[in-house]
């Protein structure tokens, strides 16, 4: 299955996109994912707003049993949504850190 949400998590985002996965083999899963914006030329490497892409021990557990399709389809659906809300631009100054926005999915996003 972790394989399978990885892949997901590749698929749907930006052509680009940095994820690290700190996952398998720990008792959650996160996800941390930014692309360059391309959208300052004065700081042409200025990086999106971070997502941290979360799935608690919990949820592994209860989706570890379901159909892996099912599984898939219904993260994909919750990951378009929440991109075409989200806003990868920020102010952020050159030497700070970009902000971190939390996607904690939860059983309910998957079943």
């Amino acid at each position: 299955m972790y394989q399978r949400i990885v892949h997901t998590i590749h698929s749907v985002m930006p052509e680009g996109a940095d994820i690290t996965e700190y996952g398998e083999g720990h008792r959650d899963w996160i996800f941390s994912v930014f692309w360059l914006l391309g959208n300052d030329p004065i700081r042409p490497n200025k990086r999106s707003r971070t997502i941290l892409i979360q799935i608690d021990h919990a949820v592994i557990d209860d989706i570890r049993e379901a159909d892996p399709d099912h599984i898939t389809l219904h993260l994909e659906h919750y990951l378009r949504q929440k991109l075409a809300q989200f806003n990868p631009d920020h102010a952020a100054l050159r030497h700070q850190i970009p902000p971190v926005d939390e996607w904690t999915l939860l059983t309910e996003h998957l079943m």
